[in-house]
């Protein structure tokens, strides 16, 4: 009969105050959880009927807004598995402006239907490997549903047309006005010059101007640069300035000296005037104007406003919009939007799962029904019966090969339209991105199997002075 010796007890790794969670139940569970619970804040908060937040910062800053990217950013997170979902979603906002909300719906669906599959018995592994072919996939059929292409060089008209819906996205019934200013400031300064590509247009070359008073559809632009003040001089207007700086072609002078003629810049007039009870400063460059240049170096959109909240959020709605373009200038292609895209991917990749032997072909299925998520919160925002327009959605798929049938927020008919003829497109290269964002984020929450978190910093706040008198 073996002797059985005790064990003793653990080693002390770490110090007092940290926490250590291990396991599926502690960490894997957990941290879905969490993530499923920023996922269902900014979730109402998707489409054109997205409904808006009022977030109020650390500073007593107060956003009323739909943009997930600003409500994730003044909500400090401070989950380390939200936070993964969080970078994923600020890398989207940097690389294409738009597509942040549907890198964390997305992100929480698929954890939300891994969590189904780990109670059914699948490890994690398992569910990680039938994600990542599915989302090689569903990259691989997201290119073969381009079917529109933004013309080179894109004439106002057609970018007033690919940027309607990601405007709509966030101030929805007001995009007809939104759309052709972002597109008119869009096209003065987009490079048009056989010496310059489209890739060479930079977002800083739009501006927006906001001041208060009036109505959105007051709102115009500039050929030239717009400031909110006027200058400290007597002089208020000048007509055919001869030299100024960056934003006219001039070249910044790090020496003392006469500058070089083509170190300086030219604009037609320099002048004060008064927008709605503001004195603000004009620096325009006139197309045909003697000495004036054809295409202005900047643009700046003039936006008229009832409420500081108002412009603040058709302000982000704007960069948005100008970020589309510089995607667009990277890949000009375009796919079906309002969630057709997202059904005809989630109906091919279950077809994939189920040709799939062994068992990934579950997890392939699961990400195949999480796509359906996209159309799902569509339809649930604009306050229709959900699952009936996704079978809907489905049953028109099948039956006619058409890709390009989507959710009808406008609730004209039976909940869904065709997208073609509504000319409701997406881009197609940020929807790739946001896929692959999404899933990464995804998978690198189901990798982590244990969680080391230490005692945060600081020190113990003093205490009462039992020597103070209590007035």
């Amino acid at each position: 009969m073996a002797l059985k010796v005790p064990r003793a007890g653990g080693p002390h790794l770490f110090k007092d105050g940290y926490k250590h969670l291990q396991g599926i139940e502690e960490a894997v569970l957990r941290n879905i959880q969490a993530v499923n619970e920023l996922s269902d804040i900014v979730r109402t908060s998707f489409g054109p009927n997205g409904r808006n937040k009022m977030v109020v910062n650390h500073l007593g800053r107060i956003f009323v807004t739909s943009d997930a990217a600003t409500i994730i950013r003044e909500m400090e997170v401070v989950h380390p598995a939200a936070k993964l979902l969080v970078y994923a979603s600020q890398q989207q906002e940097a690389e294409m402006g738009d597509g942040t909300n549907f890198v964390i719906i997305l992100a929480g669906e698929l954890l939300r239907q891994a969590e189904l599959l780990i109670s059914l018995g699948l490890h994690p592994t398992e569910i990680v490997q039938g994600y990542e072919l599915a989302r090689d996939r569903a990259l691989e059929l997201l290119e073969n549903l381009s079917i529109a292409t933004l013309s080179t060089p894109p004439t106002q008209e057609s970018l007033a047309l690919a940027l309607r819906p990601t405007l709509a996205s966030k101030q929805y019934g007001h995009e007809e006005i939104l759309a052709p200013l972002v597109a008119q400031a869009v096209s003065l300064v987009i490079p048009t010059s056989p010496s310059n590509t489209l890739r060479d247009f930079s977002v800083d070359n739009v501006r927006v101007v906001k001041i208060m008073g009036g109505s959105l559809s007051q709102s115009r632009v500039v050929r030239g640069m717009v400031f909110g003040r006027e200058p400290e001089g007597q002089v208020k207007a000048v007509s055919a300035a001869k030299r100024l700086c960056r934003l006219l072609g001039a070249t910044p002078l790090a020496r003392i000296g006469a500058p070089m003629p083509e170190e300086a810049g030219f604009i037609d007039s320099a002048m004060t005037t008064e927008i709605g009870g503001d004195r603000v400063t004009v620096f325009r460059q006139e197309d045909g104007e003697k000495g004036g240049k054809a295409q202005p170096r900047l643009a700046t959109i003039v936006l008229r406003g009832a409420t500081t909240s108002m412009l603040d959020d058709t302000e982000r709605t704007i960069e948005d919009g100008i970020n589309a373009v510089k995607s667009l200038t990277r890949d000009p292609r375009l796919v079906p939007g309002a969630g057709a895209s997202e059904i005809e991917l989630a109906r091919q990749i279950v077809a994939y799962g189920e040709r799939t032997p062994g068992l990934n072909q579950h997890a392939i299925k699961k990400y195949g029904e999480a796509l359906q998520v996209i159309p799902r919160t569509l339809a649930e925002t604009s306050g229709l019966d959900a699952t009936d327009v996704v079978s809907k959605l489905h049953a028109q798929h099948a039956a006619t090969e058409n890709a390009d049938t989507g959710v009808d927020v406008e609730q004209t008919t039976d909940g869904t339209m065709s997208t073609v003829d509504a000319q409701v497109f997406d881009v197609l290269v940020a929807k790739h991105w946001a896929i692959r964002y999404a899933t990464n984020a995804a998978i690198d929450v189901l990798r982590v199997d244990s969680i080391i978190m230490s005692k945060p910093a600081g020190i113990k706040a003093p205490g009462r002075n039992p020597n103070w008198d209590e007035d």
